[in-house]
């Protein structure tokens, strides 16, 4: 994917625009933002404006929230962690996706929690995908595909910049699939 400083830097306004141009077609956009709560914050306000989609967020099971350095969980307990973890799941081409119920939370109805098998076809939804690129390749690839599968769900993942060891991540199937994914980076 290249360093995550070549993208092109949007604003939150331009970021909304993105949201609801994608309720017109399948759209995957990876957002580089290091803060999960702003791009929550963004797809509240596009989702206020189409009236029709309600915003849900998907948490990292194994890398969640911000991933803040301290005194136990340095960056190289982060490292060695993600390093474990690919080791398992694209070493053994695992996907861990299929396998985990899906939980999510839906930050237009109150933070209600639904746990799914898979991903529903009945719902307008705006996903976003918690720290994407910490998500085994198979994964990732699996649910860029699921605005492709289901026109009714708006993929948003985030990006983290903040650990070098993570920035190439990405499976590079995501950019060049049928519709691929928006890259950009938000500017807050």
């Amino acid at each position: 994917m290249g360093r995550l400083n070549d993208l092109i830097t949007i604003n939150k306004h331009q970021f909304t625009e993105m949201i609801l141009d994608g309720a017109q077609s399948s759209t995957t956009i990876l957002v580089e933002c290091n803060n999960v709560r702003q791009i929550i914050e963004v797809a509240l306000v596009a989702s206020e404006k189409m009236k029709t989609h309600d915003v849900f967020y998907q948490p990292n099971s194994d890398f969640y929230m911000d991933l803040e350095i301290g005194e136990i969980t340095t960056e190289e307990y982060y490292k060695q962690a993600f390093e474990d973890y690919r080791n398992y799941f694209d070493k053994h081409r695992v996907t861990l996706i299929t396998r985990v119920i899906k939980r999510l939370f839906n930050y237009s109805k109150n933070n209600e929690e639904l746990k799914l098998v898979d991903y529903p076809t009945d719902k307008k939804m705006i996903l976003i995908v918690e720290n994407f690129n910490f998500w085994d390749l198979n994964s990732q690839s699996y649910i860029t595909q699921l605005s492709e599968k289901n026109p009714n769900i708006i993929v948003i993942g985030q990006l983290r910049s903040d650990f070098d060891f993570a920035l190439g991540h990405i499976d590079i199937g995501v950019k060049s699939g049928k519709g691929g994914a928006s890259f950009v980076s938000l500017d807050f």
